[in-house]
């Protein structure tokens, strides 16, 4: 939500601000759990994979927020702040069975989409039981998140390419390298009360490289067959290289038009340097399909086009510098929105698994008719796991 400066509590939103750091610096002092995948995060089944269950009741979760104020030209001044905070609550009743529940506050969508909200409410967002049938399996029940083919990209990180992010009630299994979810879809694609299955094969080439081929396909929707599927890659190559790529497609009917993407992200560190670069193309044709990729819980859709490389240098343990330079399009099919950005970042990180990221943002539209001045922004960002 945008609004001019007057209207805007910012000593409510410096407030939350001085909060998140609060409870970053802090967070080393939480015992009850170490910092965990997106995995362990929405199913609770890292302990009993171990089969070490260290304490009886386990709390886990991430608060992200930040605060973007928009100066245009310097004709105008605009803020917007978004918030998502997520706890993981973990009952373990023996070695091989917990019971998962998890609560949210989200304003928007973090970082740079958010509602601008002075407080979030705070919203119930699902419970499940995960047992361990054996060494390999893992058995659950409930309300079961999953999504696939993750950016690294700083503006979508909460965003899937393959699978979108979604939740769906019914029953999973997790057998070596295969995960199952089959029920009635909570939030896919926008139409809830469908019946949907997701599947993900992780096939690990070595230890250092795998590829993972997943799909989603919902059932009850009238006149439409949706699904999407794709197939991603993660590799390091002599602890220097790193390259993530993604490719996949979406359906949904006859009478919208099926889409495709390619998203490739390498990074190369050579300390106390870094590179890392973003390179994403999505074909959506002339009428998209609703299930196109998207960011979650807003269904903000992503650009058609973006190319970004981020050369940085890391200072010390504490601090490191970097500029994203970036090339985006909204929308292939309308001109008018491209788009080249300058970004110099600072980032800082004042406690383990805690990263707080201030910017300052320059954009220029790329058209003959476009305004000649440059558009200017400056956000913070605070980000922390426990």
């Amino acid at each position: 939500m945008m609004a001019s400066l007057p209207a805007i509590p910012l000593l409510n939103r410096a407030s939350l601000c001085a909060l998140a750091l609060l409870l970053a610096v802090a967070a080393p002092t939480f015992s009850a759990a170490t910092p965990a995948s997106a995995e362990t995060l929405q199913t609770g089944i890292a302990a009993m994979q171990t089969g070490n269950v260290r304490d009886r009741l386990v709390f886990s979760g991430m608060l992200d927020a930040d605060f973007v104020s928009d100066y245009g030209t310097f004709d105008r001044i605009a803020h917007t702040s978004g918030l998502e905070a997520d706890l993981v609550t973990t009952l373990n009743i023996s070695s091989t069975l917990n019971a998962v529940v998890r609560t949210t506050m989200r304003d928007g969508t973090v970082p740079q989409a958010g509602d601008g909200n002075t407080w979030a409410p705070l919203h119930y967002d699902g419970a499940q039981i995960n047992w361990q049938a054996d060494a390999r399996t893992t058995i659950m029940a409930g309300d079961l998140v999953a999504g696939s083919g993750y950016f690294e990209y700083y503006r979508y990180k909460r965003s899937a390419a393959i699978v979108s992010e979604h939740s769906l009630r019914g029953v999973g299994i997790h057998r070596g390298e295969i995960l199952v979810h089959a029920g009635v879809a909570t939030d896919t694609a926008g139409e809830p009360g469908a019946f949907s299955v997701f599947a993900q094969w992780t096939r690990r080439l070595n230890e250092n490289m795998q590829w993972s081929p997943s799909m989603r396909y919902t059932m009850g929707i009238p006149k439409a067959y949706p699904f999407e599927m794709g197939i991603a890659f993660d590799g390091q190559f002599d602890n220097t290289v790193e390259l993530k790529a993604r490719v996949g497609m979406n359906y949904w009917s006859t009478n919208t038009d099926p889409g495709s993407f390619l998203l490739v992200e390498p990074r190369y560190t050579y300390e106390p340097y870094f590179f890392s670069a973003t390179f994403f193309y999505i074909d959506k044709g002339e009428v998209p399909s609703p299930n196109t990729p998207r960011q979650p819980f807003a269904w903000n859709k992503l650009d058609d086009f973006l190319l970004q490389a981020e050369p940085g240098i890391a200072l010390n343990s504490t601090f490191s510098t970097s500029v994203s330079l970036e090339l985006r399009n909204q929308r292939l099919d309308r001109a008018g929105d491209m788009s080249i950005w300058v970004l110099p970042m600072l980032y800082v990180y004042p406690a383990p698994h805690a990263q707080w990221r201030s910017f300052c943002g320059i954009s220029k539209p790329l058209l003959h008719n476009a305004p000649g001045y440059p558009q200017f922004s400056l956000g913070s960002e605070i980000e922390m796991t426990f």
